[in-house]
């Protein structure tokens, strides 16, 4: 009796493991996919087929690892100041100004709905004057400042009803309108929204859009970093499609096609080149403004430089690449 108690209790025990693998499998393993924030799994990367790296032997090399001594913690934008650097340190409510070797120069900002404070900022642009524009993505609200860092104004940004966005990066065009991409789950509001500099109002363009911006000219370059999922049981963000977008007088006026699964991360223009970061290849990658692949400028370690994303170049022509998971900078130096 007691022999078929046990039989019957390991017959039961295997059942329910076999229906929880089945489970785990179909929701996690076999079904595509999602990915949150930057993290890409494997299978992704292995599902990334139309591109094949072109390494570019010795155009750039990591010349210094740049940050560790700040105490940053989940940065999640930068930008060019002069011969500056200026990061906006998300996740210590704060800005810091370093020199191109890492020495802080400045720190602006602390925790607080204030002028110059911040909630979890984010993307930083500069515009042609030299007036530098925060993300305040706590806050819901974009922070102007002059050169010295002296707070101008705040524009507040009531648009998503209370729903869960998070701002990402922005541009500012000649005219001083605002172009700004968000981070959601929410298709519907997955798009690029411009404040008009002439009324403050905010028009929003496209839908299921998720990414970078970068402008040159006046015109405004965005590259979605992955497709918005719905099979009806589950939604959110995965590695798949991916666009380059042209935007002029405030309207998607072309859209290429990126690699499948390329999923970029950071976008820089340099006159006829456009600079990538993959989160896929963990990679730097030059394409033309078509979006065709010319080749991998610099490679990086996979299993140690995943959060690389937002991106700048400067005068000098090296690369700056911020590693929002290892909380540093990567310079990267283009060779003689």
């Amino acid at each position: 009796m007691k022999k078929a108690k046990l039989s019957f209790f390991l017959s039961f025990m295997v059942i329910i493991i076999l229906v929880i693998a089945f489970f785990l499998y179909n929701n996690f393993i076999g079904a595509e996919s999602i990915f949150k924030g930057n993290s890409v799994s494997q299978n992704d990367i292995d599902r990334a087929p139309d591109l094949k790296l072109n390494i570019i032997a010795d155009e750039y090399r990591l010349s210094a690892k740049i940050g560790e001594g700040l105490g940053l913690k989940q940065p999640q934008g930068i930008a060019l100041i002069d011969e500056d650097l200026l990061i906006a340190d998300t996740s210590n409510n704060r800005l810091v100004l370093i020199d191109v070797n890492g020495k802080m120069k400045k720190e602006i900002g602390k925790m607080g709905n204030g002028a110059g404070e911040f909630v979890n900022p984010t993307g930083i642009t500069v515009d042609n004057e030299g007036y530098v524009y925060v993300l305040d993505s706590g806050n819901s609200r974009i922070q102007v400042f002059d050169k010295s860092f002296k707070f101008i104004k705040q524009i507040a940004i009531n648009v998503f009803d209370g729903k869960s966005v998070n701002l990402m990066d922005l541009v500012v065009d000649s005219s001083k309108n605002i172009y700004f991409s968000v981070e959601t789950y929410d298709r519907k509001l997955g798009s690029i929204y411009i404040i008009s500099s002439d009324d403050n109002k905010v028009k929003k363009i496209g839908e299921g859009l998720l990414g970078h911006l970068a402008i040159e000219n006046d015109i405004v370059y965005f590259v979605s970093g992955g497709e918005y999922y719905n099979s009806g049981k589950y939604e959110g963000v995965r590695s798949g499609k991916n666009e380059l977008l042209h935007i002029i007088d405030k309207e998607i006026k072309k859209v290429y096609e990126l690699p499948y699964k390329y999923v970029p991360k950071g976008i820089v223009i340099d006159n006829d080149n456009m600079y990538l970061v993959s989160g896929a290849f963990i990679t730097v990658d030059r394409f033309d403004l078509q979006a065709n692949y010319i080749g991998t400028v610099y490679k990086g370690d996979f299993k140690e430089q995943q959060g690389i994303t937002y991106i700048v170049k400067d005068s000098k022509n090296d690369l700056y690449v911020l590693d929002t998971f290892k909380n540093v900078i990567y310079k990267l130096s283009k060779n003689d």
